[in-house]
């Protein structure tokens, strides 16, 4: 009897927990003033806090229903205790110490609205509404995984949050903190894309983080400009250090693809997700299909792009082959000046100055670049623009130009271009030499 009474009260014991995990039974809540802040302090006070366990609080007036404060041993967390599909259910809203009872009561409510709707309840993260808003998105697969690209590398920390827990200032300091204007702009909406499936208000409010604050796109100029600006004798034309940089990398994949985008000017997004099939070896011409200005085009390239290619051909889809989510190169990084460091003011152990490298080129300049040499080599500026994969402009003679200008001949503009960048170059370019292939 003594054993089978003991067993009675284990399985009893063991319900009661169960049931109070479940939320089923109410534990012992304390009653304080949320608006007070020395209950909070009191309530949260080292010689209050448990040894072990958790001591519970709600407010005692009618201001935050719902709202409880957890507080541990060593943490105090913000709780909501509501009904979710008629069950009771405890929902984390996050620390004291970084919401106010007011921040976490509607933090509180957005979150039980999305954990209500049964379309959305399976969302944990902002990661997740991303992948969910992709799988209807009318734009291009390329388009959406330069994005998703851009969202891993630099909102990282907001991709894994819930998508309730994220604030007006976890995006404004996310976003001030990426160096490049547009991937502000970029990352901005794809934010946006993501909560626009959701049932709960974006953390970015209609009229907030306008473009004024973010940075106008367009105005930065090309970090071998601001290099030239900073090194007084310095030859804003000489790209031999440019070259150099490129063709010292010890990965040929992402060499190659500088060396396309400097001599195509066409974005970086289209250049890194290149495949097979849109290259023309016969006509010497990359096919592309939906580029960013809507339009499907055939862009003649120069005997240098036709080097690099001839000296790539693989059975990969891509051109820029890489093990990547996306299967080809996702990014490339800065390059560095290939002699110039910058003393950064710190010594290391042995006490010997600590020097850095000097940034010279980023994605983007390569368009500027290719831009800049077009003047020299007397190319139109819609010819310019066609051969960049840019809208050839909004001059309505200049399209009938670039539409019936059957002698205007854009092999021999890529062919003028590639000429002056080489000049630029000097003897340090011999592509012959670099890829041992010939035209």
């Amino acid at each position: 009897m003594f054993t089978l009474a003991r067993l009675w009260m284990l399985n009893a014991l063991q319900n009661a927990l169960q049931k109070l995990i479940n939320g089923d039974i109410d534990v012992a809540t304390q009653s304080i003033d949320f608006t007070k802040p020395i209950d909070l302090k009191l309530a949260t006070s080292k010689k209050n806090r448990p040894t072990a366990g958790t001591n519970w609080f709600k407010h005692s007036g009618d201001k935050y229903p719902g709202l409880h404060l957890a507080v541990g041993k060593t943490k105090a967390m913000w709780y909501l205790r509501a009904r979710v599909d008629g069950k009771p259910s405890s929902i984390r809203i996050g620390a004291l110490d970084d919401l106010s009872p007011d921040a976490a009561l509607k933090q509180a409510r957005a979150k039980a609205q999305h954990s209500r709707n049964e379309a959305t309840r399976e969302i944990k993260t902002v990661a997740d509404a991303w992948q969910e808003y992709c799988q209807d998105a009318t734009a291009s697969e390329r388009h959406l995984n330069d994005l998703a690209s851009k969202l891993n590398r630099n909102a990282a920390a907001i991709m894994r949050k819930h998508p309730a827990d994220v604030s007006l200032l976890d995006v404004r300091r996310c976003l001030m903190s990426i160096e490049s204007v547009s991937t502000r702009h970029h990352v901005k909406a794809a934010l946006n894309s993501a909560f626009s499936i959701l049932d709960i208000p974006s953390p970015i409010p209609r009229g907030k983080l306008k473009a004024k604050q973010l940075g106008k796109v367009g105005k930065r100029t090309t970090l071998w400009k601001d290099f030239c600006d900073a090194h007084a004798g310095t030859d804003r034309h000489d790209w031999s250090p440019i070259w150099k940089a490129i063709t010292a990398m010890g990965n040929a994949s992402r060499r190659d693809a500088w060396i396309v985008m400097l001599f195509t000017g066409i974005r970086a997004t289209d250049v890194r997700s290149l495949t097979w099939d849109q290259v023309d070896f016969a006509r010497r011409e990359l096919r592309f299909e939906g580029l960013k200005n809507g339009e499907d085009r055939n862009i003649p390239v120069c005997d240098t792009v036709m080097l690099v290619l001839k000296s790539r051909r693989s059975n990969h889809t891509h051109v820029f082959a890489a093990d990547s989510q996306t299967g080809y190169i996702d990014h490339l990084d800065t390059l560095m000046h290939p002699t110039v460091k910058q003393d950064t003011g710190k010594v290391d152990t042995k006490g010997k100055p600590i020097f850095k490298g000097i940034p010279i080129l980023r994605q983007h300049d390569t368009r500027r670049h290719f831009t800049s040499a077009c003047g020299p080599a007397r190319v139109p500026s819609y010819a310019a623009a066609y051969l960049r994969g840019d809208i050839t402009s909004n001059n309505s003679d200049d399209d009938m130009l670039m539409h019936y200008g059957e002698d205007l001949d854009l092999h021999a503009c890529a062919a003028d271009i590639e000429q002056v960048m080489i000049d630029r170059i000097g003897d340090s370019f011999d592509a012959h030499e670099l890829f041992k292939v010939d035209i």
